[in-house]
């Protein structure tokens, strides 16, 4: 698995989410139920990362950026 974003909201993260798997790619976001409860540790964990399969990583990449 790699990371291919960071989100610094929630629903970016539920969004960026979502939109993989409308392709076809399974992607995890690390650190979401920590930031949904302590809405004040978002930076402190670096944001909520977005990662996929690492065969799926440059695919993602392209469709985030």
């Amino acid at each position: 698995m790699l990371p291919i974003a960071i989100a610094y909201s929630v629903t970016e993260a539920h969004i960026v989410v979502s939109m993989l798997a409308s392709y076809g790619i399974k992607a995890q976001a690390l650190d979401l139920h920590t930031v949904n409860t302590h809405p004040g540790l978002m930076f402190a964990v670096g944001g909520i990362r977005i990662r996929v399969a690492t065969p799926d990583a440059e695919v993602a990449h392209e469709l985030v950026w």
